[in-house]
């Protein structure tokens, strides 16, 4: 039985204010066919299906659009789970309708996640633990009350105390058919880029990779890279870039099977290219002049070294015509060597959590840290409301 590994698929994500919608349905093609060509059995998402928890009408219309095509692909089994992006109204609501169509989604609402609702026995030949982002008020429950000083071990032992109690009893149902589990979280040794949220309470940096080994096959979520943790645990990373740190990435799906347990990447074509030009101003714009025409136009990021660039170069610079769109103009200062924020249209990447950190800067305040962890927690229960 061919599994197929993927995840981040941040419906709805802008780009310094940029849609990326055409870039997703060009993803769901692509997929659409490739599952066809393997004849692949299952398609397993691993969270972050949204950018945000109340995505917008057109996201929600992309997403629906893709999983009502998968009715003429035979699968066996779509089990979608939910990421620390996701709402979990928005993932629940239609549960019931798309169980109709062989969809199960898990969206981390905490009465749902009894074993007999997140673990799948596929034909008697492989048991899916659908584990979603495990919130913090499921990993609290997973340990004894008061048993851990702090809350980076209380998290640690949380996750692997609730990750070995489904393989335990994923064991009772069948111990003789391979048992994969699903993940959204950090694990020592995986690589950030620059579009990962924090997704804990904490300083939480990630949880070893001995604690998930027992299992068959780890299809993680959460980091944006493809990336190999050990033998059996794998991010399968976005399917697109989501920050111009990830320009340089290949992007890749995963498929593992069952029987050989053979694992085989395929790389994701680039939909649309991402540039990082950096130079001085007439070597950017020699540059931006040398670009091809695509059928999706290019995203640019400019780095200028110029000492002093004028306002009316930036004017210019701006109102170019290349075959591409610059979102953002910064400037590096040669002397100081650092670098400076000209033109921002990153209103799209602002937290709260941000916005509350620069806020508190202009105040002398004891105990800040826990005052930031408590901002984190309200964030957290408010997210999981919606």
């Amino acid at each position: 039985m061919k599994i197929l590994h993927t995840s981040d698929w941040h419906i709805g994500q802008l780009l310094k204010g940029e849609s990326r919608e055409e870039e997703h349905k060009k993803f769901f093609e692509w997929l659409i066919n490739l599952i066809k060509i393997e004849k692949i059995d299952i398609l397993l998402v691993a969270g972050d299906i949204f950018d945000v928890a109340n995505p917008s009408n057109s996201a929600l219309k992309l997403y629906y659009d893709f999983l009502f095509s998968l009715k003429e692909l035979n699968l066996k089994k779509v089990i979608i789970v939910g990421g620390n992006h996701d709402g979990i109204s928005t993932l629940e609501t239609p549960k019931k309708i798309l169980q109709f169509l062989n969809i199960e989604t898990i969206s981390g609402e905490k009465n749902g996640l009894q074993n007999k609702n997140i673990i799948f026995n596929i034909d008697n030949q492989v048991l899916i633990c659908a584990i979603p982002f495990l919130r913090d008020g499921v990993i609290r429950s997973s340990i004894e009350k008061g048993s851990f000083s702090d809350i980076e071990s209380a998290l640690k032992e949380g996750i692997k105390g609730y990750y070995n109690s489904i393989f335990e009893e994923a064991k009772k149902i069948d111990k003789n058919i391979p048992i994969i589990a699903t993940g959204h979280f950090t694990i020592l040794g995986g690589e950030n880029s620059d579009s990962e949220r924090e997704i804990y309470i904490g300083k939480l940096e990630g949880i070893k990779k001995e604690s998930f080994e027992k299992f068959d096959y780890l299809a993680m979520g959460h980091l944006h890279k493809f990336q190999k943790i050990s033998t059996n645990i794998y991010y399968s990373g976005s399917p697109i870039p989501f920050s111009f740190s990830e320009s340089n990435q290949i992007k890749k799906v995963i498929i593992f099977d069952t029987e050989s347990k053979n694992i085989e990447t395929k790389d994701i074509p680039k939909f649309r290219e991402l540039y990082r030009i950096k130079g001085e101003y007439f070597e950017v714009i020699e540059s931006l002049k040398e670009i091809e025409k695509e059928e999706l136009p290019p995203f640019i990021e400019i780095t200028l070294q110029n000492k002093f660039v004028e306002q009316e170069q930036i004017e210019k610079l701006e109102n170019l015509e290349f075959n591409g769109k610059i979102l953002q103009i910064n400037y590096e200062n040669e002397k100081e060597s650092e670098e400076k924020v000209i033109n921002i249209k990153n209103l799209d990447e602002i937290t709260t959590l941000k916005v509350f950190e620069e806020r508190l800067k202009g105040y002398e305040i004891e105990d800040k840290e826990v005052i930031i962890e408590t901002f984190k927690k309200i964030e957290e229960l408010l997210n999981e409301d919606s």
